[in-house]
């Protein structure tokens, strides 16, 4: 019977482990109409135990999350089309979920939430209350 060294074993364990980790998680890429590529992680309805659904959208952005000013200006542009699932869905609020990228074995990313929330005349707006 041929028996792998426990050396052997520890370091294929180890590259299993290090491969699954470094992977980058799932994401699709949707081009906007400026052009920009975003990579969608998902979307789906939030149910919240008080107050109605939202349709929230994550995302994996590539602007520092240190620049803010930039960062809207890249979820408004999505948010551009993100609407219009909003509006075809029903829904009275809407969130987009900016993400940084995971990266390494080990990672702590940053997110930020935009919420919009529709008025009763139909319009959008950008939830700014901190």
């Amino acid at each position: 019977m041929n028996m792998l060294k426990p050396l052997t074993i520890v370091a294929l364990v180890a590259a299993t482990f290090l491969a699954a980790c470094s992977q980058q998680p799932a994401f699709t890429e949707q081009k906007l109409p400026s052009g920009r590529v975003v990579k969608i992680a998902g979307i789906g309805k939030m149910q919240f135990s008080a107050g109605d659904p939202a349709l929230m959208l994550k995302y994996y952005s590539e602007v520092s999350f240190d620049r803010p000013a930039e960062l809207k200006a890249e979820v408004e542009e999505i948010w551009q089309e993100f609407r219009k699932d909003a509006d075809k869905g029903g829904f009275k609020a809407a969130i987009i979920s900016a993400n940084e990228m995971p990266h390494g074995v080990i990672s702590s990313t940053r997110g930020w939430n935009f919420v919009y929330e529709k008025h009763a005349d139909g319009t959008w707006a950008l939830n700014e209350k901190k």
